[in-house]
């Protein structure tokens, strides 16, 4: 408190260590902006008990026992309380592959971090995809120079890659959601020993994991062949005269939505329909151009309707 002789303080446990991104060129300075002092005051002051009341303060904080393992979570999502909408913050941080946090401990303990893991986001707030960085040789963290073994591994999915650091900073630059560094002095402990020739000396894995891999690699063959063959795709065309005298049958139940029609109708309204052989993954954009040259329609008068026939329902009548 800055009016009265009052001082409080508590640890609270934690998993990971949230720094902001939005306001922050680099994560230094999302550091210095999670243990910058906050004043407290106004509707906002510090209630110091029975004796003192409601004060003045300045509330600060720091890390009281670095871990071997710090996970940082970047706050990469926001919320608006004005809109009540939420939003992906894609602003640019840069982060180092060494880090001291010396500055930020409590007391005089030193911790210096290496850069293990990244762990990236693509896509939207409502959407999207992670996949990680790895740089699994605990070797590449003592030695430096040219010889240094930098190679990095992306994971994603059931894909691995090796790439390089610079690809893990320009990714990383925007769609890094967590950091994780491993402290210098615990590299052994966490990361192994990383004997000599011991990528020759693995042990086998237990045979229920050779079977999820091997099961894991067949799914992922079928799915690729999968994308890659055409389909069979129904196309129905008509024009609002169709579409006027076929609902103008009250014996017909018809919903109409913003995103399509939803009813209960006869086959025969669809006996003109046309079958064309797509590949999968086909756009709205691809699928607007394939129609207008066969109606011979300018793209512009052409809506896409989706509709399902809904088992159970008596389509006959």
């Amino acid at each position: 408190c800055t009016q009265v002789d009052f001082t409080s303080s508590r640890t609270e446990p934690g998993s990971d260590l949230g720094l902001d991104v939005e306001g922050c060129r680099n994560l230094e300075e999302s550091l210095q902006k999670f243990v910058a002092p906050e004043t407290m005051d106004g509707e906002n002051k510090y209630d110091a008990g029975d004796k003192y009341g409601k004060q003045d303060a300045v509330m600060w904080r720091n890390l009281a026992s670095p871990p071997k393992v710090l996970m940082i979570h970047l706050k990469r999502f926001s919320f608006d309380y004005a809109t009540m909408s939420r939003s992906k913050v894609t602003s640019e941080l840069d982060f180092p592959f060494s880090l001291d946090l010396s500055q930020y401990c409590d007391g005089n303990d030193t911790k210096c971090y290496h850069l293990y893991s990244v762990v990236i986001h693509k896509g939207s707030v409502e959407s999207g995809h992670y996949f990680t960085y790895i740089r699994p040789n605990i070797k590449s963290y003592f030695e430096s120079g040219e010889t240094a073994d930098k190679k990095w591994f992306q994971f994603n999915d059931e894909n691995v890659r090796s790439c390089g650091e610079e690809e893990v900073l320009r990714v990383g630059k925007t769609g890094a959601y967590m950091l994780c560094y491993v402290a210098d002095d615990s590299l052994t402990e966490v990361l192994g020993a990383g004997d000599e020739g011991s990528n020759d000396k693995r042990e086998e894995l237990p045979e229920e994991w050779e079977t999820f891999y091997k099961d894991e690699q067949s799914m992922g063959k079928k799915r690729k062949s999968a994308g890659h063959r055409p389909v069979d795709l129904e196309i129905v065309f008509f024009n609002d005269m169709d579409i006027n005298a076929h609902f103008a049958d009250l014996s017909i139940k018809t919903t109409s939505r913003g995103d399509g029609i939803s009813d209960e109708v006869s086959l025969d309204f669809f006996k003109d329909s046309c079958t064309q052989k797509v590949k999968r993954g086909l756009n709205c954009a691809r699928l607007i151009a394939m129609a207008s040259e066969i109606l011979r329609l300018p793209a512009h008068n052409i809506v896409i309707w989706s509709c399902r026939i809904h088992e159970g329902i008596d389509h006959s009548t």
